[in-house]
């Protein structure tokens, strides 16, 4: 319908759209069975197609436009391949030498005197350390001869019958045949039967290893002297020797003393005792007092034909524990019977001595 106003054509509005009517289901009764499996039956109602008042645009499809042209960047240059070059000799890397040109003949010049070649310190140094081993080597080997012949015959490692053995061919004069064939403690023995016989009474522990380095004590007319044998027949007694045994005559209250030894004694040992109440014994005096003192045709080495009557004259006297100073008693080892004194307090107390082998009592072991 147009307006003669305006001279345009109105479009009239479209009809109301008609109103949405309610789902309705319809279930029946009988065939319930059937329905049930078929579903409900649902009812749309029929929509109206919609009217368009105005003519739809879109939107300019891609490409229609023309685009401006973008600069284009260069593609980036090819980067080259590292690939690793193979080693080559050495000989191909050095570069080539050019002949040498000809060698010019230098004027000739003095000469310096030539100095002596050095010596090698490396030569020096191993020199050096095989002197200083072999000395070593010779003094390990001298220690080691010396003890062996220190304590080659220690009391209490054997009680073999005693059969004095004859001396070597060739002993120093005025030795005694069977003297090197004794222990340590048969030679302080047979050093007490001699004083005994010039009118000495003699004390001894029965015991070995006391700590006071005494061997025997001689007394005669209320006077005491302090006897110590060194059997030693390789070393000589030196002043060291001297001078302990000069202590335990200090320690022991004795005026007088004397030094056994089957060797000799050093210079400086005999200058030590002059003047000291020390009365010294080598080797040569000690055969002289067992020639002096000897029966005809008897060999003091023998030990077995005078320990009977050294024993009925001479106090022996039980040693003293040398850890808590009380008495000992002799027991046997079970496994060897090695006879050896015991402190009575044993287990308590492991005190020790060695004993005198020919001074063992015959009673029954404890």
């Amino acid at each position: 319908m147009a307006s003669p106003a305006s001279g345009r054509a109105r479009i009239a509005p479209p009809p109301p759209a008609p109103a949405c009517e309610p789902v309705s289901i319809v279930f029946q009764t009988a065939g319930l069975a059937a329905a049930y499996q078929q579903g409900p039956k649902v009812v749309v109602p029929a929509t109206p197609a919609p009217t368009y008042t105005k003519t739809p645009t879109f939107p300019r499809m891609l490409g229609t436009a023309v685009e401006p042209e973008l600069p284009v960047a260069d593609p980036p240059p090819p980067v080259p391949t590292q690939h690793p070059l193979p080693k080559l000799p050495t000989a191909e890397l050095e570069p080539e030498t050019q002949p040498a040109p000809a060698p010019v003949a230098p004027e000739p010049k003095p000469e310096p005197p030539a100095e002596p070649p050095a010596a090698a310190p490396a030569q020096d140094s191993h020199v050096l350390g095989y002197l200083l081993g072999s000395l070593a080597f010779l003094g390990a080997l001298a220690a080691g001869a010396f003890y062996f012949f220190k304590h080659r015959s220690r009391p209490g490692k054997t009680s073999a019958p005693q059969v004095p053995a004859p001396d070597a061919p060739g002993a120093a004069p005025g030795s005694v045949p069977g003297l090197n064939s004794l222990r340590n403690d048969q030679v302080e023995l047979l050093v007490g039967e001699i004083f005994r016989r010039e009118g000495y009474t003699i004390e001894l522990s029965a015991g070995l290893n006391t700590d006071d380095g005494i061997d025997l004590m001689l007394r005669r007319d209320s006077e005491t002297t302090l006897v110590q044998c060194k059997h030693w027949g390789a070393a000589r007694v030196s002043s060291r020797e001297m001078r302990e045994f000069y202590g335990a005559m200090a320690a022991g209250g004795a005026p007088h003393g004397i030094l056994v030894t089957t060797g000799a004694f050093t210079p400086d040992a005999t200058e030590f005792a002059e003047g000291k109440g020390i009365e010294l014994l080598d080797g040569t005096a000690l055969a002289a007092k067992i020639a002096a003192v000897a029966k005809p045709g008897e060999n003091l080495c023998t030990v077995a034909t005078w320990i009977d009557d050294f024993v009925a004259h001479a106090r022996i006297f039980d040693p003293e524990c040398p850890v808590c100073h009380g008495t000992m008693v002799i027991r046997h080892n079970r496994a060897s019977g090695a006879p050896s004194w015991s402190c009575r307090g044993y287990p308590r107390c492991p005190g020790r001595r060695e004993p005198r082998l020919d001074l063992l009592p015959s009673s029954a072991p404890h």
